[in-house]
């Protein structure tokens, strides 16, 4: 069932569509809207346009919306990356995303942010996302899950300077341990128990037998050199 509702440009909160539970898509662009909820029983809904608006802020405004695929947000007046990129973590078919003209859309390195906290992203901000901006955003955002690849492929310490590879529009800062949000400076707390377990997994072990000390079939005839037990040579490294 396909709804679809026009824009007055008068709404300033997004109307109540829980009767509607077999919404699928829902036009609310073009209008003074500064909130939005949902109802659980609008959780079908997968195509959401909101751009156009006066949104500050939407913060649990998704959580009963987890099947939404399409969700425009440009032209608003979201501020924070972090709040807004934590509505999207649980929407885990959303595949075309636009903040483009929004104050967060400002800050450093935003699109490889958006790109690795969302991974089901395939067009951000009517462009497509493509390896080598993901590869980037890895490299961005958790520099230890790269190295430690690195080293599982191979099997030296070697580190591939992805950033550096990857070429965007604007130039891309560094930020690894910290993310500069407006003036406030958010620290992204490593998972620790994730890197150790990678850390346990990226010990390499090779082994071998020592040929060698091993006599050949001609020997054992003509020289009848008694058959010893192979050697096994191991080597371990990370």
């Amino acid at each position: 069932w396909r709804r679809r509702r026009r824009p007055t440009r008068q709404l300033t909160e997004a109307p109540d569509v829980s009767r509607f539970s077999l919404l699928k898509y829902l036009w609310l662009n073009n209008n003074k809207i500064k909130k939005v909820t949902f109802s659980p029983a609008n959780y079908i809904l997968c195509e959401l346009y909101l751009h156009n608006n006066k949104l500050t802020d939407i913060t649990g405004s998704l959580k009963n919306v987890k099947s939404l695929r399409i969700l425009t947000l440009h032209n608003n007046w979201l501020t924070d990356v972090l709040k807004t990129v934590k509505e999207f973590r649980n929407l885990k078919f959303l595949h075309t995303l636009n903040l483009f003209h929004n104050p967060l859309a400002l800050e450093p390195d935003y699109r490889l942010y958006l790109i690795y906290y969302v991974p089901s992203l395939q067009n951000l901000d009517q462009r497509g996302i493509d390896q080598q901006e993901r590869e980037a955003s890895v490299a961005l955002c958790n520099p230890d899950r790269v190295r430690v690849r690195q080293s599982l492929a191979f099997g030296t310490n070697a580190v591939v300077d992805v950033i550096a590879q990857y070429q965007p529009k604007r130039k891309i800062r560094p930020c690894p341990s910290h993310y500069n949000i407006g003036m406030a400076q958010v620290k992204f707390p490593p998972d620790k128990e994730l890197s150790s377990e990678i850390m346990k997994r990226s010990i390499m072990q090779f082994s071998c037998i020592d040929w060698k000390k091993m006599p050949t079939a001609k020997q054992k005839r003509v020289e009848r050199i008694p058959t010893l037990s192979p050697q096994k040579i191991t080597v371990q490294f990370r």
